[in-house]
């Protein structure tokens, strides 16, 4: 994996402890090669999802609510772990997306937009029957990116 000519890294969240793992290890990475750092949350919109049925109207204001929490997590989950002093101290641009639509979709389509030259991410390591019922957005990004993805857990 060649970082030389990185223009960005992203950093799906899912506000877990491998997230807060992911982030920092990001912040190293992106100072050694001189990179921006983009942190993602995408809100799960349950509409996108096969099977689901909702009023338009009702759908709506759910996943406004959940938007809006969202943001309230992601600005906390920043200040908690210190990221934007530590991007500041380091010389690295930090900056955040928050977009509603089916994580794996979300998570290649930022990448590609932002041009993104590495995606770091937090993994929960599920095995046996909660993986298989649960999936694995990780797993799912490492077999359909088409570029370099950096898998990291947290030192529980």
């Amino acid at each position: 994996m060649s970082l030389k000519n990185c223009k960005v890294i992203l950093v799906p969240v899912d506000f877990s402890p491998d997230s807060v793992e992911a982030a920092k290890q990001s912040l190293i990475l992106a100072k050694g090669v001189g990179c921006d750092l983009v942190l993602l949350h995408v809100v799960h919109d349950p509409s996108e999802a096969p099977g689901f049925y909702h009023k338009k109207k009702a759908g709506e204001l759910v996943v406004r609510k959940m938007t809006e929490a969202a943001e309230e997590m992601m600005s906390e989950f920043i200040q908690q772990n210190g990221l934007k002093e530590k991007a500041e101290a380091a010389g690295v641009s930090l900056s955040v997306r928050l977009v509603r639509g089916l994580p794996t979709a979300q998570i290649l389509h930022t990448a590609k937009k932002q041009k993104a030259s590495l995606i770091v991410m937090g993994s929960s390591g599920r095995t046996g029957l909660a993986h298989l019922l649960l999936g694995s957005t990780a797993e799912r990004i490492v077999h359909l990116a088409s570029i370099p993805v950096m898998v990291v857990k947290s030192k529980k």
